[in-house]
């Protein structure tokens, strides 16, 4: 059981924060790396259920979610709540952790978290920690059952210094997530025009498509040039793909 969460003197918290970290170092993905997180979560007596890491400004469903011990319904559940953009437990409206196990069903009375909640309860832990790591426009979101402990004290402090100090460690050993986290430069119609115009359309094309005039469209594209300090259009979609400003306008 989490009793082991009496480890939490400042001496053996660092002693295994640096291991966590020289370890995470070591991962060959962001799914090794979860499973490593898992594996130094069990030794305290917890369970890493999952792990998501997305954008927060976008609907794009998570990146390379990790669903560690959750069974096959709430995996299915997470992967729809994500595809929907409306996830049982709104904690993206939240952003702050928190007990799963403490929330009031009546407030969730829609039919995806109340399956959800209802899912949840048969993980058998009495507590369940939700803990959402914002770092600019990302979110990481992490699920980690805890037995009997309650999420409160110690217990929370601790939990929410160790998934934050993960966080870095997997922004740091895969820059492809860390991109994630960055504020976007370009407004979500000025990177689709990009995305449009790295398709190989013309303005004109990108006008009729979306339904704007020649003239919005190419004063658009004017003002992300001067964000990403492009010299031509060519040029823009380059500097566009190179910071991922429209890897993932459609997903």
């Amino acid at each position: 059981m989490c009793q082991s969460f009496q480890f939490i003197d400042n001496t053996l918290t660092d002693f295994d924060l640096r291991f966590l970290t020289v370890d995470l170092s070591e991962a060959a993905n962001i799914a090794d790396a979860c499973a490593t997180l898992e594996r130094h979560l069990r030794s305290s007596g917890c369970a890493l259920l999952s792990m998501k890491v997305r954008g927060l400004n976008d609907d794009n469903s998570a990146l390379r979610p990790f669903f560690g011990t959750l069974p096959c319904p709430l995996s299915v559940l997470s992967r729809q709540a994500d595809s929907e953009y409306a996830a049982a437990m709104p904690t993206l409206h939240r952003f702050a952790p928190f007990d799963a196990m403490a929330l009031d069903p009546s407030r969730y009375p829609d039919f995806m978290s109340r399956r959800f909640l209802d899912e949840l309860k048969k993980l058998g832990h009495r507590h369940i920690a939700i803990i959402p790591v914002v770092i600019g426009d990302g979110l990481a979101l992490y699920t980690i059952g805890l037995n009997d402990v309650p999420f409160a004290g110690e217990c929370r402090e601790v939990l929410v210094n160790i998934v934050c100090h993960a966080t870095v460690s997997i922004l740091s050993r895969f820059p492809e997530t860390a991109t994630l986290f960055k504020p976007r430069e370009l407004s979500l119609t000025e990177a689709e025009i990009v995305l449009l115009l790295a398709g190989g359309n013309t303005v004109g094309e990108v006008a009729e498509n979306l339904g704007y005039s020649e003239f919005t469209v190419s004063h658009l594209v004017d003002g992300a040039s001067e964000k990403l300090g492009a010299r031509s259009r060519a040029h823009l979609v380059a500097k566009a793909l190179g910071s991922c400003e429209i890897a993932n306008v459609h997903g």
